[in-house]
């Protein structure tokens, strides 16, 4: 069976649920892709069409301009991901460690699983929650 983040992957190329992306999100999504220890790696030009493809289904864009970087979180680097998630009212998906953006108030944040279970597509059933905002783990030594 298909991992929970490509069946996400496909319900969001589907229509099936709202992406929320940010530019930041995408160059990481894109370096996780190619990052040779990373066991999905993809050459260069599909992880290029791949994210092009995540912009273009996107139902929210978010500029980097757009985001606060204010100190959300115990990791600056996932500022980011809290503040367009707020903003937008996203679910966040990671498979980092959601303990650290689930200290964030107000913020909901998990897996992939979760947020399969959540809108109700876990097993193939009806899409319910639409608007989710995913990220990638982070590549080792980052």
């Amino acid at each position: 069976p298909a991992s929970h983040s490509r069946r996400l992957v496909e319900l969001a190329f589907d229509g099936k649920i709202e992406l929320v992306v940010t530019e930041t999100l995408l160059q990481e999504v894109y370096e996780v892709l190619i990052d040779p220890e990373f066991v999905g790696r993809m050459r260069e030009p599909e992880a290029a069409t791949l994210v092009a493809g995540f912009a273009n289904v996107a139902s929210v864009f978010i500029r980097d301009a757009q985001i606060e970087h204010e100190h959300l979180t115990d990791d600056a680097d996932d500022d980011y991901l809290a503040d367009a998630a707020l903003k937008t009212g996203a679910f966040l998906v990671t498979r980092d460690d959601a303990a650290n953006l689930g200290k964030v108030g107000g913020l909901r944040v998990g897996r992939p699983g979760t947020a399969l279970r959540m809108i109700g597509a876990f097993d193939e059933g009806e899409v319910g929650y639409t608007r989710l905002l995913s990220r990638s783990r982070k590549p080792k030594g980052d």
